[in-house]
């Protein structure tokens, strides 16, 4: 009998090199193990936390993916741990790149990696899709990109508490990063660092896009997470359109 917290009573569904492996709760014995077919190289996964949070808070996901993928590499940067998450989504773009620059040209030869995919977790899903036209010399190696619960479109909403929350958390912390992702960054919104950065090229990079979202999730909105406009009625509602065309077809 597993206890409820043990690798063996999460399920997990993860695509690993030439494998999609799945574990079940039922299972009583599952199987880890991988392929052995696979031998061309790591699959470095980059994994970037939300607002507020440190790299520590990514080591749970890491752990799964460890179970299932023998050849995965793990790059948790550090640039933006703490605080540091409320600068501009520029500033942290452009110290997160530098940094997995620096770390996978330290420690890999170009053909050491076979794969390369990014997991983050709100705001890290913004800040990813900043870093990522600054790792040009990656691109080919790009497979999957995974977000979780990432305000992709900002965070427009006429619900006045979270409004309130956000005001007195930006009042608190003068967070720059929450600013941008209210779009008040600039007076036109298709001026902003949220418009331009859904114009610039990044999901065509990926051979796999997933994107997560909580209905019960009130900071993170679900038209947002998953770049969906739907039917609800919001503030610059033809803006966001035109960012979500911008996101799909760069």
């Amino acid at each position: 009998q597993t206890s409820q917290n043990s690798p063996e009573s999460i399920p997990i569904l993860f695509e690993c090199p030439n494998q999609a492996v799945r574990v079940d709760v039922e299972d009583s014995e599952p199987d880890y193990s991988l392929s052995s077919s696979w031998t061309k190289g790591y699959h470095v996964f980059i994994l970037l936390h939300g607002l507020g949070s440190s790299h520590a808070n990514m080591i749970k996901i890491v752990n799964h993916i460890a179970l299932v993928c023998e050849n995965a590499e793990f790059v948790l940067p550090r640039g933006v741990n703490g605080d540091k998450s409320g600068q501009s989504l520029r500033a942290s773009g452009k110290i997160i790149a530098n940094e997995i620059i620096e770390y996978l040209d330290l420690h890999y030869n170009d053909e050491d990696i076979a794969r390369i995919s990014f997991i983050s977790h709100s705001l890290g899903g913004v800040i990813a899709r900043a870093v990522i036209p600054r790792l040009r010399k990656y691109h080919s190696k790009f497979y999957t990109f995974c977000s979780l619960a990432t305000p992709h479109l900002g965070i427009l909403t006429d619900n006045p508490l979270l409004k309130l929350g956000l005001w007195v958390f930006n009042l608190l912390k003068n967070s720059r990063s929450i600013t941008e992702l209210r779009l008040e960054d600039e007076a036109d919104i298709e001026d902003s660092c949220l418009f331009e950065l859904s114009e610039q090229r990044c999901f065509e990079y990926f051979e796999h896009v997933y994107l997560f979202s909580a209905d019960s999730d009130y900071f993170s909105p679900s038209y947002s997470t998953r770049i969906q406009v739907g039917e609800e009625d919001l503030p610059n509602k033809e803006t966001l359109y035109k960012m979500a065309r911008n996101m799909f077809s760069n």
